[in-house]
């Protein structure tokens, strides 16, 4: 999500929804209907959540999934290879592991058919396991079952700014960069490219408990005087508890994603964000000189008022530059030419163009694979940096 104090720029601010199912359920729930007439793969941004199994949930599951999986056919994903395990003349629901059925059933929703889902399944021994589900637009579904990927903890704040040349990192009354917040910042910044850490120099990372809403996990803030922040809510920490980020054989925190998608908004951001430093120093230096030619007399006076004449120039083409990059800007025209009028990759992607670049930028760094199958153009497009390349045109 986005927020501009520039008076040209709309609000824009991002939502993490979450979904919650009882164990009732279990005995109850039913499919709806599609969201859309005309479904398409999607990389779903829900965070599911339910609470710990009973001794009984996979009997349970496995009579209610014989019963709603109706013609669907069914595989299961283990070291790389897919094994048919439910569809015609195929029944062998009793083969899968209990995280496996629970993923299943979380997906079965029509609304998810195209869909990727990432989910954090609470097992029967009450530890967890990322589970990843796709479902075709047949309505075909694979799971796949993942572990944890050991990830290395900063010290503090101070090894994370000195190690990738970023920052500071600030806190707001309330809030801390903790173990995991450090583990996760340090994750989505060792995803980013060398020239992708250049453009983000000097953006602060403020952890906060929360933004203008409960429901922000994340914020993107540029300022109208070139200064620009990102800031980490409690929210992004909290939604480790349901989902994660990247692909499951390796999963990573979940926060590491609304992280990167942050960090998408600036690097779209990033010229007019120069073109905003750079009229601020200029009308700062043209004040300067008035002030100067102000307290002159004579010779000098002349000289400096017709240095002035050409600074004013200066500062009027400065503003018309700002102008110019308030909108859209290259980047995301570049972008959009690429993606076309499909939406997405996410279900919040589809809500401006701003958005999908973030949340493509984001799967594009976490989880390649998830964006090369719901664009494969856009991740063709960030493999050979069209977005660097269209900052790189700008300036």
């Amino acid at each position: 999500m986005t927020k501009t104090t520039t008076s040209d720029r709309p609000l824009s601010q991002r939502y993490s929804h979450f979904i919650v199912l009882g164990l009732l359920a279990l005995s109850t729930i039913a499919c709806g209907s599609s969201t859309s007439k005309s479904p398409k793969l999607y990389y779903e941004g829900l965070m599911i959540k339910s609470p710990p199994p009973s001794a009984d949930e996979k009997a349970r599951l496995l009579s209610i999934l014989s019963q709603k999986l109706k013609q669907r056919t069914v595989y299961v994903k283990r070291s790389g290879q897919k094994q048919k395990v439910f569809g015609t003349k195929i029944k062998k629901l009793k083969t899968l592991t209990h995280p496996e059925l629970k993923a299943l059933w979380m997906a079965l929703d029509k609304r998810y058919i195209g869909a990727e889902l990432d989910l954090k399944i609470i097992t029967l021994k009450k530890d967890s396991v990322p589970v990843t589900v796709w479902i075709d637009l047949k309505g075909t579904m694979t799971v796949e079952v993942g572990q944890w990927k050991v990830s290395h903890i900063p010290s503090g704040p101070k090894e994370v700014e000195q190690r990738w040349n970023v920052g500071p990192l600030k806190v707001k009354a309330g809030a801390k960069w903790s173990k995991r917040a450090l583990r996760s910042i340090n994750l989505a910044l060792s995803k980013l490219s060398s020239e992708e850490l250049k453009l983000i120099r000097g953006i602060p990372f403020v952890r906060k408990q929360k933004g203008t809403s409960s429901s922000q996990a994340a914020l993107y803030i540029q300022e109208g005087d070139c200064d620009a922040f990102i800031q980490v809510f409690n929210l992004a920490i909290k939604s480790e508890k349901y989902t994660f980020s990247g692909e499951a054989k390796a999963a990573l925190p979940a926060t590491v994603a609304p992280i990167l998608h942050e960090i998408g908004h600036a690097l779209h951001f990033y010229p007019f964000r120069k073109a905003l430093c750079n009229s601020d120093h200029l009308v700062k230096a043209y004040n300067q000189k008035v002030a100067k030619a102000n307290k002159a007399s004579g010779a000098k006076q002349k000289r400096l008022n017709k240095e002035l004449d050409q600074d004013l120039k200066a500062v009027n083409r400065s503003k018309k530059q700002v102008e110019r990059l308030s909108g859209k800007g290259p980047v995301l025209k570049a972008y959009l030419k690429v993606r076309g009028k499909k939406k997405g990759p996410t279900p919040y992607g589809e809500s401006s163009a701003a958005e999908s670049f973030a949340e493509s930028f984001a799967l594009y760094r976490v989880d390649p694979k998830a964006l090369k199958r719901v664009f494969p153009k856009v991740y063709k497009w960030f493999q050979s940096n069209g977005h660097l390349k269209a900052i790189r045109k700008s300036l």
